[in-house]
């Protein structure tokens, strides 16, 4: 893991249960809300997508000073969420690959509204 303090972690169901007690640190099994958890501050564990994708994807872009993507295992890896979405935003669609960045593994919907915090005006 990074030495930076990072406030949040993304990764899937069951790990994020695990992350939290073997750290005392947050996790999230859904997508944050970015005004709360800015991307650039997110770090999320992604399941399935081997280094040689993520080089291959963000070689060509990695001139933005980006973190490096840092390889856990060879299914599991530690990025930066800015990373994350600007991965994404390159994969080339319709493929295996897309397949597994919206598997269950890896957390792509945003946190349903039942377990959000009640809006202003909402009844309690």
């Amino acid at each position: 893991m990074p030495k930076n303090d990072f406030s949040l972690v993304i990764c899937h169901l069951g790990l994020n249960y695990y992350y939290t007690w073997a750290t005392g640190k947050d996790t999230l099994a859904f997508l944050p809300d970015d005004r709360m958890y800015p991307p650039d501050q997110t770090w999320r564990i992604s399941w399935g997508v081997s280094h040689d994708s993520y080089e291959n994807i963000l070689g060509p872009i990695a001139s933005k000073n980006l973190p490096p993507v840092q390889m856990l295992t060879p299914d599991y890896a530690l990025l930066r969420e800015d990373v994350w979405r600007l991965f994404l935003a390159h994969q080339p669609p319709r493929t295996f690959l897309e397949s597994i960045t919206t598997s269950w593994r890896n957390p792509h919907e945003r946190r349903p509204s039942f377990l959000s915090t009640r809006t202003q005006g909402s009844k309690k």
